[in-house]
């Protein structure tokens, strides 16, 4: 099922999304990274046959279209998207005593622009091409997996933009799974724990982030773990119109501020 399909993977330059680039070039697939930022590192350039970056804006939906239609130019279809991109702004109370400061409403705007929005934008317009596809045997034509957080399943102090973006992109999984039924198409989300990525150490700054952890086993996932669990969830038909945790048994992160 990945073997010779063709996946696009927003936010594929770095952290979750590069992970999930990798797995899914390592086991032969065609690769579309759409991102605002270049590659990182050299870890993708072995696979360079195989896959083709595009600069892309995912709150742009003439970007995201372009970027679609570059990749289907080049290996001549879509099989499916794996919308990894995202933005997560300063972790801080909505109101802080000390300095008498109200949080940013931009970061709050940008993390629904980026988190809900943009992966709305990108099912939006790869959903076209998935419906080009012949129905496999298992009268499927494509699979979408969107990436929202545990976070967004109860929510986190001083992160209100994100929990609210990650909680809007669970809820909208299920009514569009009824939809998509009807052009044989598959979606599913996966809400990762504490992962360990660029926009984790940004959000809490280095140290801190090192010291977040997920419950049990208590570390923090790894980007290509996370890419392995795409693929199964890619490989498994069954898995359809529903949120997946994968953060070993934990709803928020340990050691995060209260």
């Amino acid at each position: 099922m990945v073997k010779g399909s063709v996946f696009a993977v927003t936010g594929g330059s770095s952290g979750l999304g590069q992970g999930v680039a990798e797995v899914l070039l390592t086991n032969g697939a065609k690769v579309i990274i759409l991102d605002i930022q270049t590659l990182i590192d050299d870890s993708l350039k072995p696979f360079a046959d195989n896959m083709c970056y595009v600069k892309t804006d995912v709150t742009s939906e003439e970007d995201v279209k372009e970027g679609l239609a570059t990749g289907k130019r080049k290996f001549g279809k879509l099989n499916g998207i794996v919308s990894c991109a995202a933005f997560v702004g300063d972790v801080e109370p909505i109101y802080d005593m000390k300095t008498k400061r109200l949080s940013s409403l931009d970061n709050f705007r940008k993390e629904v622009n980026v988190n809900l929005i943009g992966t709305l934008i990108s099912i939006r317009q790869a959903l076209p091409l998935l419906i080009e596809n012949e129905k496999d045997a298992d009268g499927v034509r494509g699979v979408i997996i969107t990436i929202s957080s545990v976070v967004g399943l109860n929510g986190t102090p001083k992160m209100l933009g994100y929990s609210a973006s990650k909680g809007g992109l669970i809820n909208i999984i299920p009514p569009l799974a009824i939809e998509l039924r009807n052009y044989a198409i598959r979606i599913m989300d996966i809400a990762p724990g504490v992962c360990k990525t660029p926009m984790i150490d940004k959000a809490f700054g280095r140290e801190a982030a090192a010291q977040l952890h997920n419950d049990f086993p208590p570390r923090q996932i790894e980007p290509v773990e996370f890419g392995t669990f795409v693929k199964h969830v890619i490989e498994s038909p069954m898995l359809n119109g529903t949120c997946i945790k994968f953060g070993g048994r934990q709803d928020v992160a340990t050691g995060l501020v209260e």
